[in-house]
């Protein structure tokens, strides 16, 4: 079972990229303070536990929407910033600006805001233009707001951050009843401070009477509510309604009265009235009408008027250079060219700008723009590794191997320290016939990135090319060792697993990749592969016709079938699969040597002949020694002692000396047939050995 539990941990990386230095969680998610390997900046990448995504739950498809969503918002001075969301492993991330001064709970908990009323004022009217903003901008509603989602930057300026996310586990039925201790009460932080999700999604301490009773009905006025709530909160540092459940909570929001704050100015005491009423239609209307009577307050106190920011995106050409790099990595590359264009036309001195274009070329797998829009970028930022990385990833795509050598080079003198980077160093050093060299490279990329799931499959994939499969095997075993949530490293570790004769470990590893991604037909086509090589062939024909249940043009599942019934001497069944397997994939070795076993055990010959012969033509390993036995059962032994003697030539099989035996012995030369089925046997082919019994006591009655 996989650990529904697992994290990241402190020291660890995302993607390679990303150094998490701090892990934070709180009641609806989790926040990985990284640090981006290559720039060194600093930024927080939120998610949900791993179990809030169950594998056929909506909630990622939901947390994707409303992360895109607060993305577009674009850069604002009291908004925190949405940089870029992206799927790791099947679980959806956002990655966010990092704002480092604490949140408003943290100050409220000092008591010192309590203190200061123009203060609180202005962290208010912060709050407001970071509101007004975003529903400018098309936001709905935010459905959380509470002092842990305001936060302070180093100069003090607050800013409004988890837009939406609450709304992506509405429907999900979890419901929490947790009863919080005494000392959060008297001390009036937030209580009940998780996210109950169900027919309301936020933090019940804060959430409005009519998000109770259905999330999806509520627009910005439960949001005015909420912000009632919290100025409540900063004013006197304790909650207007306190409770034990939930239940308690609603009772008492919707029927319950605020306290009177004593010594608070009337206009400011009405205000909180206003954004408390328990009828929507009766609370102030928007944040621009709150700001209002913020800033009138601190006028009134002679204290300058709080500047409002500019209405728009500061960053416009930064904005969509973002969102097209998300909507790249979420799989939508269409749009995402659309908006690279846009932030290039937006500000064409930009690097990021152009870079990101062509990075999301390579990813709509057009190359040859892509280079284009890196060689610009390179231009403009030449001591950039991400844009030369780029330029080989373009170059290689276009079948450039010696550029994307040279750009590869260029990457690392950029930036060496990047274990992402050594690792497609060590796949080019592979394909180039380096092998030493490419292992030393994937020691270095582990090195800088032991935790690299992505490293350690590309390793193993180097190391079956090189043959080495017992070592592939280790590799991807630490995979999934490293990430037990990584679909490919048990993808990897199962076909390995098939491969040193594991067959056990294969069934585990399969087991492992259906709880992640669900029922695949790939999958099943794996189980039944494991079935066989167990000799449990009942389950393996299940396992194969599962497979081409889910897939009917999965042309391998018809083929592992046909062989099956090949086996059991079911050979008109065999015929029928393996002609459903040709007609899906004509060009196929395997199908074609498969086809001529069962023409040859149907006596068919001269259709074996044209079945094997169409399989030498595209490679088929000992498809030379099929021929050779073919031309020997219809009495042609001159080809047949030809196709042999190639055979051997080109592998020394046993079915290749199998067949220069069966040869030698039907043009009487006992001797020497004996000593080709010798070697035969030895190699492993078990027909050989009646053969060579026969053979030999051919020659002793002669």
């Amino acid at each position: 079972m996989i650990d529904q539990n697992f994290e990241y941990r402190a020291g660890q990386r995302i993607r390679g990229l990303y150094a998490i230095e701090r892990v934070l969680a709180g009641g609806m998610g989790i926040v990985f303070i990284t640090r981006n390997i290559a720039s060194g900046e600093m930024s927080a990448a939120k998610t949900f536990p791993n179990r809030a995504f169950g594998r056929n739950s909506p909630v990622a498809a939901r947390f994707v929407s409303e992360a895109l969503i607060w993305m577009r918002l674009g850069v604002h001075p009291n908004i925190v910033t949405a940089e870029r969301v992206e799927a790791i492993d099947g679980r959806p991330f956002i990655f966010l600006e990092y704002v480092n001064g604490g949140d408003l709970s943290e100050l409220i908990r000092t008591g010192k805001l309590a203190g200061s009323l123009p203060w609180t004022l202005q962290l208010a009217i912060n709050f407001c233009d970071g509101m007004e903003y975003a529903i400018q901008r098309g936001l709905k509603a935010h459905r959380d707001i509470k002092p842990q989602n305001c936060l302070l930057d180093d100069a003090g300026v607050l800013k409004v951050t988890d837009f939406g996310l609450a709304k992506a586990l509405e429907n999900e039925d979890h419901t929490n009843s947790e009863v919080f201790s005494e000392a959060e009460h008297r001390g009036g932080h937030q209580a009940l401070g998780v996210t109950q999700t169900g027919h309301g999604a936020g933090t019940p301490a804060y959430m409005s009477p009519e998000q109770f009773q259905d999330i999806k009905r509520v627009d910005v006025r439960a949001d005015v509510y909420s912000f009632g709530i919290m100025l409540f909160q900063m004013f006197t540092g304790t909650l207007p309604f306190r409770a034990t459940s939930w239940d308690e909570f609603a009772r008492l929001h919707a029927r319950g009265q605020p306290p009177q704050i004593a010594g608070l100015p009337k206009a400011l005491q009405d205000l909180i009235t206003s954004c408390l009423e328990k009828d929507p239609s009766k609370r102030i209307g928007t944040f621009t009408e709150i700001r209002r009577v913020l800033d009138a307050a601190l006028r009134s106190r002679q204290i300058a008027s709080v500047a409002a920011p500019a209405p728009t995106d500061l960053k416009p050409a930064l904005t969509e250079a973002r969102w097209a790099s998300s909507l790249s990595a979420l799989g939508r590359n269409s749009d995402a060219v659309v908006a690279a264009d846009r932030a290039v036309q937006l500000d064409p001195e930009s690097a990021f700008s152009w870079g990101i274009r062509g990075e999301v070329l390579i990813g709509a797998d057009r190359p040859s723009e892509a280079a284009q829009s890196l060689r610009t970028a390179t231009h403009l930022e030449s001591s950039n590794y991400r844009w030369w990385f780029g330029r080989a990833v373009a170059a290689r795509n276009v079948g450039d191997r010696n550029l994307s050598h040279q750009y590869l080079e260029k990457a690392l003198a950029a930036d060496g320290k990047d274990g992402t980077l050594w690792g497609s160093w060590a796949e080019l050093l592979v394909d180039q016939g380096h092998h030493d060299d490419a292992l030393k490279a994937f020691h270095r990329a582990l090195e800088l990135d032991p935790y690299s799931a992505e490293t350690y499959v590309k390793r193993g994939d180097a190391l079956r090319r090189m043959g080495r499969h017992d070592e592939a095997h280790v590799s991807f075993l630490r995979a999934s060792e490293v990430n037990p949530r990584s679909a490919t490293s048990w993808e990897r570790r199962a076909h390995s697993a098939l491969e040193i004769g594991q067959p056990m470990e294969a069934l585990e590893s399969f087991a492992m990749i259906t709880e992640l991604i669900g029922p695949k037909p790939l999958n099943a086509l794996g189980v039944g592969q494991a079935y066989e090589a167990l000799g449990d062939i009942e389950n393996a024909i299940a396992s194969y016709e599962l497979a081409i249940r889910g897939d009917p043009n999965l042309a391998r599942a018809w083929l592992k079938l046909g062989v099956v019934y090949l086996q059991l001497g079911r050979l008109n069944e065999a015929t029928d699969c393996l002609d459903q397997s040709r007609e899906r994939d004509p060009e196929s070795a395997e199908v074609w040597l498969a086809t001529g076993h069962v023409n040859l055990e149907k006596g068919q010959l001269p259709d074996a002949l044209v079945a094997y012969t169409k399989a030498v033509s595209l490679g088929a390993e000992d498809g030379q020694a099929w021929l050779s036995i073919t031309f020997c059962r219809l009495g042609q032994y001159n080809p047949a002692h030809e196709w042999a003697t190639i055979a051997i030539k080109k592998r020394d099989s046993g079915v290749a000396h199998y067949a220069m035996g069966l040869t030698l012995e039907a043009i009487g030369r006992q001797a020497m047939a004996i000593s080709s089925f010798q070697r035969a046997f030895e190699l492993g082919f078990e027909p050989a050995e009646l053969a060579l019994a026969r053979c030999q006591a051919k020659l002793r009655f002669s």
